[in-house]
């Protein structure tokens, strides 16, 4: 039986390797949102990681490339060991790379049992089954394609499956960046809304000391028999903006303060709270 989250990192799979197979040789240096990465250092990482889960030693050398300045830990210094590896091959020698070390993987995962996806090891957010540890590969994966597609004016597969798995990561992060790092006061409510390409409205309240996501009740909604909706009339703070946007910031991608006062984000209500928890919003590692 085939796992879900294994299936839609496969498409993501493909659907990174045909955007590669559109870059141009000049696109493959181009800057990113990412602080001292080009476009094939992006991809570069992604074949870093993976080569590392089938079990392939890291290169040798490249100490000082791990001393950057936009190097913060023990996995970025990991990380940008293989991004320097690779930095001095052409891009679609890269990209090639890429497809040889995701043949292997697909390979690896086909073979895998459930009990092996079921299995605790391991993650960068803790010890989690290796399924989850897998729905975390989507989300980088998938960011880095964000990535590309902006330094090179090539938008596309912000919306459908993989789109909406990874933003749910984002909304899984929601509670503890409203409760945690923005310290919204008791009684909080705040409402995100987001306009699109999946348009939707993710509802944060904090009660007890503790921020939870509840269900939103719109105008002309039946309340819930279980209390479990809140209404919408009642919110502390609004935050309104694009689910790409959303994404972006959660990923650390761009500068909540640039955001804002470009009108990438609009908070209304409590607008002291809602700067905050924007200025929260980056979780990703």
């Amino acid at each position: 039986m085939s796992e879900p989250i294994v299936d839609l990192l496969l498409a993501e799979w493909a659907i990174l390797l045909e955007l590669g197979s559109t870059l141009a040789d000049g696109d493959w240096d181009l800057p990113t949102d990412l602080p001292g990465w080009s476009v094939r250092d992006n991809l570069s990482h992604l074949i870093g990681i993976e080569r590392t889960l089938l079990g392939d030693p890291a290169p040798e050398g490249y100490g000082e490339a791990a001393t950057a300045p936009h190097v913060k830990n023990p996995i970025g210094e990991m990380n940008e060991k293989w991004v320097a590896s690779y930095r001095d091959k052409p891009g679609r020698a890269v990209l090639a790379e890429f497809a040889a070390v995701v043949d292997r993987r697909q390979d690896t995962l086909a073979a895998m049992s459930t009990e092996e996806f079921d299995k605790k090891g391991w993650t960068p957010i803790g010890e989690a089954p290796y399924r989850e540890f897998m729905g975390i590969r989507l989300m980088d994966t998938w960011a880095h394609e964000q990535d590309i597609r902006r330094a090179t004016g090539r938008s596309g597969n912000l919306d459908g499956p993989v789109a909406e798995k990874c933003l749910e990561r984002v909304e899984s992060a929601l509670p503890f960046i409203v409760g945690k790092k923005a310290a919204a006061p008791e009684g909080s409510l705040i409402a995100f809304h987001l306009t699109g390409p999946i348009a939707k409205t993710v509802a944060i309240v904090v009660e007890n000391g503790r921020a939870r996501t509840v269900g939103a009740l719109f105008p002309g909604d039946e309340p819930r028999e279980d209390g479990a909706s809140v209404d919408l009339d009642q919110a502390t703070t609004e935050v309104s903006l694009s689910s790409e946007a959303f994404c972006c910031l959660g990923f650390g991608r761009w500068d909540p303060a640039a955001a804002l006062e470009k009108g990438m984000v609009t908070v209304s209500g409590d607008t002291t709270l809602g700067r905050r928890i924007i200025t929260a919003m980056p979780f990703m590692i």
